[in-house]
């Protein structure tokens, strides 16, 4: 696999972000669903499950939800509700990471390309810029459905975000992304990652740590 020569995130052409729990304080948004609908059926608190949702593509976790609650909704009655659940947050009520916005702004002074690779529906995530105002600052959202339905635990999502981007080197890339099994895909590509703490996913600190090149808490700390 090759290896990057770069060591800061300022130092690579190509950036590709994650966006719930990355640019948005939105990981929450799955989980209090879940959660939701589990205690509405009597279902027990998984505490793996929060870490292990955050890479499910949107009709794997909506099937995940109907199997956890043994069929009392259908798989597509599930994402009946998800949808207009997501809908009403991502258009009107989804924030901004501690330091996401400053940073944004500091890398578009830089003048460097920027994409999304998200587990999230693209017309989520288009609502969502909508909303912070950063419809204009990434080159283009990519998501499972753009890829055949498979997740960032496969590479073909970052090859695709690298296609759009007109660029074929993954070393030339930084991938920010707060979920493990994102990070272990990007850097078996050969990509540099910057691994974000994620406050709600038990334990996920000190295997973030262990497996980005470059942790940290929020971008707070990149300003």
């Amino acid at each position: 696999m090759p290896v990057s020569s770069k060591t800061r995130p300022e130092d690579f052409p190509f950036l590709i972000f994650d966006f719930d729990g990355t640019i948005a304080d939105s990981n929450d948004v799955y989980d209090d669903f879940y959660r939701n609908m589990f205690s509405r059926y009597g279902i027990p608190e998984d505490p793996d499950y929060s870490e292990e949702q955050k890479t499910m593509t949107h009709g794997v976790f909506c099937r995940s939800i109907s199997d956890r609650i043994h069929g009392a909704l259908t798989e597509e009655q599930v994402a009946r509700q998800l949808e207009d659940y997501l809908i009403d947050y991502y258009s009107n009520r989804v924030p901004f990471m501690p330091g996401a916005r400053e940073y944004l702004t500091r890398i578009d002074s830089l003048g460097t390309p920027k994409s999304i690779v998200t587990a999230t529906p693209r017309h989520l995530i288009l609502m969502a810029l909508e909303h912070l105002g950063l419809t204009d600052c990434f080159i283009d959202v990519v998501s499972p459905e753009m890829v055949g339905g498979r997740d960032k635990s496969f590479p073909d999502i970052y090859e695709k975000a690298m296609a759009l981007m007109g660029h074929s080197v993954p070393t030339d890339f930084c991938v920010y992304d707060d979920a493990v099994a994102a990070i272990h895909t990007a850097k078996a590509l050969g990509m540099f990652t910057v691994g974000l703490a994620d406050p709600i996913a038990k334990g996920q600190k000190e295997a973030m740590e262990k497996s980005c090149d470059l942790f940290i808490h929020d971008f707070r700390e990149l300003l």
